[in-house]
């Protein structure tokens, strides 16, 4: 926690934090919970409860999410619903989440339909008035197969997992097959196969087919293809930086309202000294960035200046 002592933005480190955060959540790839869980106690203790209070919300989903596969196992052995393969489901809130919840095109096999609709059954019958919105793209799986001289366990994602069984039919399919059976982005396609080509598990012969490579080997039986590739950390984007300047004014003009609320009257430098005590924990705001939110405070009728004093703000009740 040294270093984060000596952080002026916080929440920048907050912002990429969670992002980070929640892939380990959804991927299962945190090394411990209870490190996890020390970590939220000591940024708690650095920077304030509020700090910490979407990573908490998080692991409490999690925490649902856990217990509501436990409730589902039990029900798929009513029997009422055959699946054929396992299936586990997490179920996070998409208003604590920082994921984009965006329906996504993809035709998925019968073989992964029927545990998403014996899921949807059985969560629908629990809780009325809720939409479950599937993030396919986050979603991951294991095949194994039978087909070659030794045995191997893939672990992929969904897109990689309905285009592999697509051979389960046949040992070649043309580009436009694929595009037309599974229903993915031309873009994505080549995102999605790429690993598959790389492992040599795949071959795209001429540039038109992709076969199945029947003479596969490998030396691992278990075999993670999402883990071939080790995209370089991008660069942060302007959506990001924008996220981050719009919390930001949210964070300010709600620091605003605090002390307007309690001191009523206070003078324009008073009020961005007391803005900067508050904030300074989260980051330095700018002299400009304050008065810009004072201003927006004055339109929308928080704040008033005094009648004969310009640098006087009075708070409306």
């Amino acid at each position: 926690m040294i270093i984060f002592k000596m952080l002026d933005d916080r929440d920048v480190f907050q912002f990429f934090y969670i992002r980070l955060l929640m892939n380990r959540l959804i991927q299962k790839s945190s090394y411990s919970d209870e490190l996890e869980a020390t970590m939220l106690t000591k940024l708690k203790n650095q920077s304030g409860y509020e700090y910490t209070t979407k990573m908490e919300r998080m692991f409490h989903d999690m925490t649902l999410s856990k217990q509501l596969q436990e409730e589902f196992k039990e029900w798929v052995k009513t029997g009422e619903y055959v699946i054929g393969m396992g299936f586990q489901a997490t179920v996070i809130s998409s208003c604590t989440w920082p994921y984009p919840i965006t329906e996504e095109n993809l035709n998925l096999p019968q073989e992964l339909v029927s545990g998403l609709d014996a899921f949807l059954i059985f969560y629908c019958t629990k809780f009325s008035g809720r939409k479950l919105t599937w993030a396919l793209g986050r979603s991951t799986g294991e095949l194994t197969t039978k087909i070659f001289k030794n045995s191997h366990t893939f672990v992929v994602s969904s897109y990689q997992m309905t285009l592999l069984l697509l051979f389960n039919e046949r040992d070649s399919y043309t580009r436009k097959e694929i595009l037309e059976f599974s229903k993915i982005d031309q873009e994505l396609l080549d995102q999605v196969i790429t690993p598959l080509l790389q492992i040599d598990l795949l071959h795209f012969n001429d540039g038109t087919n992709y076969n199945l490579n029947l003479n596969f080997r490998h030396k691992n039986f278990k075999i993670n293809v999402q883990n071939v590739f080790h995209p370089q950390i991008k660069k942060v984007n302007e959506e990001e930086i924008k996220s981050i300047e719009e919390s930001r004014q949210f964070v300010m003009r709600a620091a605003i309202v605090r002390i307007m609320k309690t001191r009523k009257v206070i003078s324009h430098e008073g009020l961005i000294e007391e803005v900067i005590s508050q904030l300074n924990s989260r980051f330095h705001p700018t002299i400009q960035s304050i008065k810009t939110c004072v201003q927006y405070l004055m339109e929308k009728d928080y704040i008033v200046r005094d009648k004969e004093k310009a640098d006087i703000y009075h708070y409306v009740a």
